[in-house]
């Protein structure tokens, strides 16, 4: 160890470091420490990066490197550089702090994204990587042309908690065809995202990018790694010679042009890839203008902030308000009965002194009147005096047989199918006591009956790994007229299990309702691919569910219809 190694000292929560001042860690990288920060004098947040301690010479002036090159990109979708410097003996560069997380923890999270949502992050990264590729820059006095980042991979893409993608982390990045630091024939890059050239150290160029970006891509759709190889051997072998399984066997309903697309970003020969970031950007756009008129940057928006309102102890401001107002009126009879229970204990004491005082003799009944307690003791007589003042009598709630419970007469409506009488009665038990089951068995009753916009704020209370849930949601956003969206979620329940529904009817309906969303996205755009997916999908609910006695529901006649109608078109 050197020398300045053994010297060097890591901030720490309030330490002030060239005018700003530390808050927090953030994150601990394999190289680096990202801390909290804020700036006295502007009042901002910001970030700083600090080398961890053990850093070489090189990894001190790849962060160097990095400072040099990120200055000079100034694009929205590219994390800010501000400044960089060294406190202690330790150099670390001042950027732009994202509230939010990386896309690496959003995966670990959700598994994968709607396929629009996807599209929609390839469209703003090529377009953050087309502005890289094209930047003419000055680093340690030496002009370059184009910049290849060589490291693009899921760590490496911020996501704001308001849906702002950026692009981080230039530390290995490649000005012009030649690298800065690399004086071996180490490999550069992350082994699942890197390209084959990277392998083989030949000279790079923007398709590098394009090939990693692709990787990334392919993991957003399926959730599942490109090359997942464990050992680096067989992960290098199968990427020199392209062998991956198609996106489209992982995940179904995958659009067949944006399986082109995935294909085309990962050739092997970098020949065969789109030949520049602009042209990836125009493919992935084009895709979308096929199923959606929002933009790219709308649908991440929705997509994140809807997520980050999903907490599982989240609850939307209608239902709160709705459990605050029933915890008070709960209050306020727990109080109401603990006095009416005073009321009768004291009248219950004073009628068995009376008694008492009777049998003996000892004197009369004294002026006052007795309440009656016939529901109660029928044998017990009214003892008045006659030449009292009459008096109000004090009412007492009879003591009723124990009733069946609230959740009970809910459950037992839902077994019935009886939907409309559990809504009513599982809504009350949920605002008390909002358990996974009962939440389920509500949102079933009520997106049977229509009301999805109360389904829609339940689905804010969190997500439930449970095919009704899955399927729900599905019908929420298809009242919304999020059309492809609901088709990935009834395309899922169909493969999943549930604690209140029965697994082939919710495989029934799930394919069901996938039928009429396609059937909506066909009437919508009448192109090739959605009449292809229209007819499989029907067809598919022709075969599994009417056969034999089952030709003559309206679900049948239905599908067979819309065969029909997209025959004629």
């Amino acid at each position: 160890m050197t020398d300045n190694e053994k010297e060097l000292i890591l901030p720490r929560p309030g330490d002030i470091i060239g005018g700003v001042r530390v808050l927090d860690t953030i994150a601990i990288g394999g190289m680096a420490i990202v801390y909290k920060v804020k700036h006295e004098e502007l009042e901002v947040i910001r970030a700083i990066k600090f080398l961890k301690p053990g850093h070489t010479l090189e990894s001190k002036q790849r962060l160097q490197t990095e400072a040099k090159i990120s200055a000079h990109l100034h694009h929205s979708n590219i994390v800010q550089i501000y400044n960089v410097a060294v406190w202690n003996n330790n150099p670390y560069i001042e950027m732009e702090y994202i509230d939010g997380e990386s896309m690496y923890d959003l995966l670990a999270r959700r598994g994968h994204f709607p396929i629009t949502v996807v599209i929609a992050m390839g469209i703003i990264l090529s377009k953050a990587l087309a502005f890289a590729h094209k930047q003419t820059i000055t680093v340690y006095g030496k002009e370059y042309s184009g910049l290849v980042h060589r490291d693009i991979k899921p760590a490496n893409i911020l996501i704001s908690s308001k849906g702002t993608l950026k692009l981080a982390d230039f530390g290995i990045a490649l000005p012009g065809s030649e690298s800065i630091h690399t004086t071996d024939a180490s490999v550069m890059g992350t082994g699942p995202y890197i390209s084959p050239e990277q392998i083989d150290a030949e000279k790079l160029d923007c398709r590098s990018d394009i090939y990693s970006l692709g990787t990334v891509l392919y993991e957003m759709t399926t959730g599942e790694k490109t090359f997942p190889q464990k050992k680096m051997s067989e992960l290098m072998r199968d990427k020199v010679h392209g062998r991956y399984i198609p996106a489209s066997d992982i995940r179904r309903g995958i659009p067949k042009e944006m399986a082109e697309i995935l294909t085309m970003c990962l050739q092997v020969h970098r020949t065969k890839r789109y030949r520049s970031a602009d042209a990836l950007h125009d493919a992935l756009a084009a895709v979308l203008r096929a199923y959606t008129s929002d933009s790219a940057e709308t649908l991440i928006a929705e997509y994140i902030q809807d997520d980050s309102i999903a907490g599982a102890t989240h609850l939307s401001k209608t239902w709160a308000h709705k459990r605050q107002q029933v915890l008070r009126l709960m209050r306020i009879g727990i109080f109401s009965a603990i006095g009416l229970c005073l009321i009768v204990a004291t009248v219950l004491v004073v009628m068995s002194q009376q008694q008492k005082k009777s049998k003996r003799g000892s004197q009369k009944i004294s002026s006052m009147a007795a309440v009656s307690l016939q529901e109660n003791h029928p044998s017990q007589e009214i003892v008045k005096r006659q030449d009292s003042i009459p008096h109000a009598p004090v009412a007492v709630v009879p003591i009723e047989p124990k009733k069946v419970s609230t959740l009970a007469r809910g459950s037992e409506a839902f077994e019935r199918h009886d939907y409309t009488k559990a809504a009513a009665l599982l809504k009350d038990v949920f605002l008390l006591s909002p358990s996974a089951k009962t939440r389920l068995m509500l949102m079933w009753s009520l997106t049977t009956i229509g009301s999805l916009d109360q389904v829609a704020d339940l689905i804010e209370h969190g997500p439930i790994a449970d095919g009704a849930f899955v399927f729900c949601k599905g019908r929420s956003l298809l009242a919304k007229g999020k059309v492809l969206e609901s088709i990935e979620q009834f395309s899922l329940s169909q493969h999943q299990k549930s604690l209140v529904v029965g697994v082939s009817e919710l495989q029934r309906l799930s394919l069901l309702y996938e039928s009429r969303a396609t059937e909506q996205q066909f009437l919508k755009k009448p192109n090739r691919h959605n009449r292809i997916a229209l007819f499989e999908v029907w067809q598919k609910y022709l075969r599994d569910y009417c056969t034999g006695a089952h030709t003559q529901t309206n679900e049948c006649a239905e599908a067979t219809r819309a065969l029909s109608v997209a025959s004629e078109q």
